[in-house]
């Protein structure tokens, strides 16, 4: 199988015009935010997909191992500009600011808003009625011209009735929900800001949360740390009023850790060693919980052409992080069994693409970079490596087995004789921290 090729296998080299020369400027001048800005417009200036990434790893081309800091600040860049290209698309009533030069904006999603009809003023908002948004884990908002989801398939956002344009480039300044709470089971004050592990399923059953994202729930978790989160209990205004003014206090107690490297724990000692399985992406509340985004509809809140999001319990949450601490020994068994039957875990190792990978096809090859490391050089992935690859791609992450049966359907042998050279590529891109174990 071929592998990877280094230094002389990088992109091809390309004409280096003059907003490229204007990047270079501001970054070895030391100014992030300007070169991120730059390095956004030039990739927005080009319509094909991955422009962003294929002029990034131009520029990593060009900086090279003399140029550790000027390297370094273009990646911290690139790293920045690809995370303000996902976007969360919601259907919502919009709540803009009321007063002069405001440029704030609240959604209200699913049954929350009927407190808020069209023209409603409720806390120096004012209610502009449905609408379609985009917006980015920075929390900017902006139109959206991609088609509705409605009880009978997505429509075009012109095809439904009483649905405003949204301004250009607002600031969004919280998330309204449906209380799925009891009138009694909360006090008011007490019933915001919304729990971590309750807030990503309600996001994601509004939108499919960044389709085009690896990590779209750590991405929605951004989002929220951006924006607070309130719950609205009933339609009537002073419960409106409340809920707007919870959200002048933020995002209080939404915190959330990314998954440790630890082995899932096992039902008892000598059984088959167990990996996570069947998520495309996960994160861990500050309580401990684990909130996962399936790829599959075993779970509770399915997301349009996304998976399914899940909340699993302590002792599932504590088995899947490895944390023999957190559960009772007696608790293990019943859990492992319950993340079994889901398919949570497997006793067949999976892998997926790194966060902080970044890459594009030029023909016959795929380049790839690792925007983590500053020394880091341009990776080519040719023939079969880029086929593994472009697997990687498609399913976010995937089963060794899986993997194996795909590769060798497309090169029309048994998945026995690629899996030594499958797994060697795979040992080799983990190394250049390209791909990682879910």
């Amino acid at each position: 199988m071929d592998s990877a090729g280094e230094g002389s296998a990088s992109p091809r080299r390309r004409v280096f015009d003059v907003a490229g020369a204007f990047i270079a400027v501001e970054v070895d001048r030391g100014d992030e935010d300007r070169a991120a800005s730059l390095l956004r417009g030039w990739a927005d200036a080009v319509a094909p997909e991955g422009a962003a990434v294929d002029r990034t790893l131009f520029l990593a081309e060009l900086t090279g191992a003399d140029a550790a800091d000027l390297r370094a600040a273009v990646f911290t860049a690139a790293r920045r500009v690809l995370a303000d290209r996902d976007v969360w698309a919601p259907e919502a009533t919009l709540l803009v600011d009321d007063t002069d030069g405001g440029d704030r904006a609240v959604l209200v999603l699913g049954g929350a808003a009927a407190a808020f009809p069209p023209g409603a003023h409720h806390g120096g908002f004012v209610s502009r009625g449905r609408t379609l948004v985009a917006v980015d884990p920075l929390g900017t908002l902006r139109p959206c011209a991609a088609p509705v989801p409605t009880a009978d398939g997505p429509v075009a956002p012109s095809a439904v009735d009483e649905r405003t344009e949204a301004p250009a480039r607002l600031r969004l300044a919280g998330v309204l929900l449906p209380s799925t709470l009891a009138d009694d089971a909360v006090p008011p004050e007490d019933a915001t800001p919304v729990a971590l592990e309750r807030v990503l399923p309600a996001l994601a059953a509004a939108a499919p949360p960044f389709p085009g994202a690896r990590d779209p729930l750590r991405s929605l978790a951004r989002l929220v740390a951006h924006a607070g989160v309130a719950e609205l209990r009933s339609p009537d205004d002073d419960d409106a009023h409340a809920a707007l003014a919870a959200l002048a206090h933020g995002p209080r107690g939404l915190g959330h850790r990314a998954l440790p490297v630890t082995e899932p724990l096992t039902a008892a000692s000598g059984e088959a060693r167990l990996h996570r399985a069947g998520v495309t992406d996960a994160l861990v509340t500050e309580g401990g919980r684990v909130v996962a985004l399936t790829a599959h509809d075993g779970g509770t809140v399915v997301v349009p052409d996304g998976g399914t999001v899940v909340v699993l319990d302590a002792a599932e949450s504590a088995v899947w992080t490895g944390d023999a601490d957190a559960v009772a020994s007696a608790e293990v068994p019943a859990a492992v069994a319950r993340l079994l039957d889901r398919g949570l875990l497997s006793s067949d190792p999976g892998w997926r693409i790194a966060d902080h990978a970044t890459w594009a096809d030029h023909g016959a090859s795929t380049v790839a970079l690792d925007l983590s490391t500053p020394a880091a050089a341009p990776l080519a992935l040719r023939d079969s490596a880029q086929s593994v690859w472009h697997v990687l791609v498609q399913r976010r992450a995937v089963q060794r087995t899986r993997l194996l049966d795909e590769l060798a359907a497309q090169y029309g042998v048994e998945p026995a004789v690629v899996a030594d050279d499958v797994d060697a590529l795979l040992a080799s891109l983990e190394r250049a921290r390209l791909v990682v174990r879910p």
